[in-house]
């Protein structure tokens, strides 16, 4: 039960609201007992001004008939009078109930509110019979603290009620999510409250992209287990082909070439796989931040890829900006440069222009390259940088690639701070990659 928001705020709210209630009945019942002490204390004052003065008024000696009569005009307003000699005698006394001698005794003071007045050697002595007010207060109290316990019940039940209501919508969108079908999970908001319609959209975009992630773990688990299978099959049929009878040391030769080729792919692909799985779960850039040349990197892996670019008939341009310096991992620029030139190389339409253009604008280093190439579609190249993502089938594993290449340029990007942008454009495909800023006080020195 405890486990129970609805419990949890109900028995707080109420547990408030019960201590806000008995303090006030608390402090009625005191605010109360004070007016009843003041206005017997006024009484009884007023009643000793009373008595002063008729004594005072008079120079003749006061008889007892005299004071029995005052003593009789005071009982009307229930205030009782008594004559005490000073050997603690009661000489006069209007009524036989009054306070028992002595005076300061604890049931006198329990039952009696007393006043005393000097008369030559007697006390005169007024008093007011307090349990009567006692017994109302006491009653008056009782009947405070029973409203205020019946009030914390109906505010509790209220709050239970109250609360649920309110919390009614977030049930609703519970059992939407019990019942719905998955992974394509929308919720619709059951109440127009603002904070309820927000909950539901926020849901509804975390859920979007769990659905988009689990979409593209299940391509990626797809793709890998088909880039794994192709190799391993070309593997295992060679070895396969090669047992099944004796053959001249020319055909185990090439034999154990094809084995070479188809091992030599798995170890990159697994390479690229272990690379891949390392930027994507890295906390913060792996390895040291340095300062080095971007434009002679371009250079080198420009002539690199040069033979390549030659056997597709393939021309390329390059404009590059010296003393580019970039910030970052080397390791990691030469890797995002050298795959996306290899994608340029690898995919353009033969006997057209690749070009290539790195510039030191003012906020950042810029690569640009860009080929001619089929187009594809918009679906694509939102793809584009997902594992195994090939847009068309001429991108397939027999031109080289894994279909790992653009996954690690935007792992890499993200790791080192970058950004990659590929879209189409005139018939190709650009590709831009912003580096990131070099502070001028943090400039490599030359």
């Amino acid at each position: 039960m405890i486990n129970s928001i609805r419990a949890r705020i109900t028995i707080a709210f109420s547990l408030s609201m019960a201590l806000i209630i008995l303090l006030t009945c608390l402090m009625l019942i005191l605010a109360v007992r004070h007016t009843a002490e003041e206005s017997v204390a006024r009484r009884l004052q007023v009643a000793v001004d009373e008595v002063q003065r008729e004594l005072v008024a008079t120079d003749e000696p006061v008889s007892r008939e005299a004071l029995l009569k005052e003593g009789r005009d005071l009982f009307a307003e229930n205030l009782h009078l008594m004559v005490i000699s000073p050997s603690g005698k009661t000489l006069v006394q209007s009524h036989n109930n009054t306070p028992q001698l002595p005076l300061n005794s604890l049931e006198n003071q329990t039952r009696w509110r007393i006043r005393t007045l000097p008369w030559g050697e007697n006390t005169i002595v007024i008093a007011l019979l307090w349990d009567k007010t006692e017994q109302e207060l006491q009653r008056e109290a009782v009947a405070l603290l029973f409203f205020g316990a019946i009030t914390s019940g109906v505010t509790a039940v209220g709050a239970w009620m109250i609360v649920g209501r309110t919390l009614l919508p977030i049930q609703h969108l519970a059992r939407q999510v019990q019942v719905a079908a998955v992974p394509q999970v929308f919720l619709t908001p059951s109440s127009q409250d603002r904070e309820i319609v927000e909950l539901v959209g926020t849901l509804n975009g975390l859920l979007a992209r769990i659905s988009s992630a689990a979409d593209a773990r299940g391509r990626f688990y797809a793709a890998a287990s088909h880039e794994l299978r192709t190799p391993i099959q070309a593997l295992s049929g060679h070895l396969e082909l090669a047992l099944l009878r004796p053959r001249d040391a020319a055909h185990y030769q090439e034999t154990i070439r094809e084995a070479y080729v188809q091992t030599q792919r798995l170890i990159a692909l697994m390479q690229s796989l272990l690379l891949l799985n390392r930027l994507e779960n890295a906390p913060a850039p792996m390895g040291k931040l340095e300062y080095s040349e971007l434009d002679a990197i371009c250079r080198r892996l420009i002539a690199f890829y040069e033979p390549l670019a030659k056997d597709r008939n393939l021309t390329v341009e390059a404009d590059l900006q010296a003393n580019t310096a970039l910030s970052g991992i080397p390791q990691h620029g030469e890797i995002i440069v050298r795959n996306v030139i290899e994608n340029a190389v690898r995919y353009a339409t033969p006997h057209t222009t690749i070009s290539i253009t790195l510039a030191q604008t003012l906020e950042a280093p810029k690569f640009t390259i860009f080929n001619i190439c089929p187009p594809f579609t918009s679906r694509d190249e939102s793809r584009l940088f997902e594992p195994f993502a090939r847009p068309d089938a001429s991108r397939s594993a027999h031109t080289g690639g894994n279909g790992l290449g653009l996954a690690i340029c935007k792992a890499i990007a993200d790791a080192n701070g970058w950004k990659i942008d590929i879209h189409q454009e005139s018939g190709g495909v650009c590709c831009v990659i912003h580096f990131r800023a070099i502070p001028e006080n943090a400039m490599p020195s030359a």
